[in-house]
């Protein structure tokens, strides 16, 4: 089976999971793009992308291996000719797809979203051209030598608010739907339970899965935040978790979402699983 995922570690460590337990293909993988972007450029096609070339002119990542990979990898992965190709070794690129290739023109099982980026990233504006005032882009500023001049560009947005997130993921799972009628598209809300130094972004991640179960149809799965306990936590790392608990998401799934039931069980009162 195949699947494609949208959003962060969370999505993709997840399908990580699905590939080692259950005999699955991550097909595309997209990092680090915003919601607000994403409908902007690829679903409304309302606004126009910034050239990645001009862009790219404009940005000089610091020395260090680990800003040269998140420099360059994030910022390409958000335009058509990287998206969804960061984050693969050299020997699996063969079998991958663009991502925006992968929904329009091939067939995939799974799509799993989350909203880690929407929780963590401010959008970036550009500031001297008026064409691109409202033109988000998505980039870490401490990746780039030159951030103090970067910064005098390029002027942050806000925190996407829960209710415009999920608004802007609903109508990204409306038009995978679209392209893709026999895809399950999963949901993984992004967990508040690390943040407890941060109730205003706990609160956020609750706030967040309320608006999108309250809209989404039935036929997606919106998986509520996980509570995951202490012992699973990283210290010192919100954004990531124990990998047995992407293992045991992908499990959940597996079971609950993707494989069906019997008909003797599913006419059962103890089948739970979903339509």
């Amino acid at each position: 089976m195949k699947v494609a995922t949208f959003g962060s570690c969370l999505s993709r460590n997840t399908a990580n999971y699905l590939v080692a337990d259950f005999e699955f293909e991550i097909m595309s993988c997209v990092f680090h793009v915003m919601s607000e972007q994403f409908v902007k450029y690829y679903v409304e096609k309302t606004h126009e992308l910034p050239d990645l070339d001009w862009l790219e002119s404009m940005f000089v990542a610091n020395d260090d291996p680990k800003s040269v990979h998140y420099a360059n990898g994030m910022l390409r992965n958000q335009y058509p000719e990287q998206m969804g190709l960061w984050e693969f070794s050299e020997q699996d690129m063969p079998s991958k797809i663009l991502f925006l290739d992968l929904i329009e023109n091939h067939e995939v099982d799974l799509i799993l979203l989350d909203n880690f980026i929407d929780m963590s990233s401010w959008p970036m504006f550009y500031t001297l051209d008026p064409k691109l005032s409202e033109s988000p882009i998505q980039f870490v500023y401490h990746f780039y030598k030159n951030s103090e001049e970067l910064l005098k560009k390029f002027r942050f947005g806000g925190y996407v608010s829960p209710r415009d997130s999920a608004k802007n993921y609903l109508k990204i799972m409306m038009w995978l739907k679209k392209k893709q009628p026999k895809a399950k598209i999963a949901f993984l809300s992004f967990f508040g339970c690390t943040s407890e130094g941060n109730p205003e972004r706990q609160q956020r991640a609750l706030d967040f899965y309320r608006e999108l179960s309250t809209i989404a149809p039935k036929e997606f799965l919106v998986l509520p935040p996980l509570d995951v306990p202490k012992v699973l936590q990283i210290e010192g790392d919100w954004s990531h978790v124990h990998n047995s608990v992407y293992r045991g998401l992908a499990g959940k799934l597996f079971v609950d979402f993707i494989i069906q039931p019997s008909n003797e069980a599913s006419s059962s009162k103890g089948w739970k699983g979903l339509p």
